[in-house]
């Protein structure tokens, strides 16, 4: 009986240690990086760029939890600086004919990081779709992106 109790457990122990090997593994795919990046993007149109607020981030991987409502969360540490974060959740809805992709849930971010976007951009970071009209009002700030097609010749 004791036996059966001790095997039990340690497959219950396994099988987490696979699900939190897999939820890592999302979180670290291309997709879920595309996804951040987008969603930094939003919260700092210079992002990952020299001029930007967010210039770098690391995944905190020890943050990386299942969500019982859904979706995985975690949380990222932006430019070295642990009082710079930003949390997010990750999720992939069913449409009815299988999983869609990668979406951001939202995120939230830390109070030195949400200061730093004030002094750099100002109130109008309150205002909704904010980055997208920061882009239009500054188009010198943002060089057309290189066209990768190749030309017919």
């Amino acid at each position: 009986m004791v036996s059966l109790v001790l095997a039990v457990r340690v497959y219950r122990e396994c099988e987490a240690a696979d699900f939190r090997q897999q939820m890592v593994a999302i979180v670290h795919s291309r997709e879920c990086r595309k996804v951040m990046e987008e969603d930094f993007r939003e919260l700092d149109p210079h992002a990952l760029t020299d001029k930007g607020v967010i210039q770098t981030y690391e995944i905190v991987d020890s943050s990386i939890e299942h969500n019982p409502m859904g979706g995985i969360d975690y949380y990222v540490i932006i430019n070295h600086d642990e009082k710079q974060t930003v949390s997010f959740n990750m999720d992939r809805y069913d449409y009815g004919g299988g999983y869609g992709p990668l979406e951001s849930d939202g995120h939230a971010i830390s109070g030195k990081l949400s200061a730093r976007r004030l002094a750099r951009y100002g109130k109008q970071i309150y205002d909704y779709d904010w980055a997208s009209k920061y882009k239009k009002a500054h188009p010198n700030e943002f060089p057309p992106e290189n066209n990768t097609q190749k030309k017919d010749e």
